[in-house]
């Protein structure tokens, strides 16, 4: 939950209701379309030299739940965002 993989919502009184950052139902695994794009992403990182930890820490605080104000995003908002996010980093490389 904390670091954006799981989303809880309802009350401990009377329901809960767990879910994936793109919001299909905990138990299930993510839609393919999602793990595509979080895949070109993550790659699109590497390949413009951060370490893998940081291109996973950029992509798990970009897709935290309302990161960006909605639950699909496409390869160029998220990698603007996590660029945006690695910016301090960039300047040292």
């Amino acid at each position: 939950m904390h670091h954006g993989r799981l989303t809880i919502t309802g009350r401990a009184s009377t329901r809960l209701e767990f879910h994936h950052p793109d919001n299909s139902p905990y138990g299930q695994a993510p839609a393919p379309q999602t793990m595509a794009t979080l895949g070109k992403v993550f790659r699109a990182l590497r390949g413009l030299g951060f370490k893998e930890r940081e291109a996973r820490q950029a992509l798990d605080a970009v897709t935290a739940p309302n990161a960006l104000g909605h639950t699909t995003s496409t390869v160029e908002e998220l990698l603007r965002a996590a660029l945006q996010m690695l910016a301090p980093v960039a300047r040292r490389l």
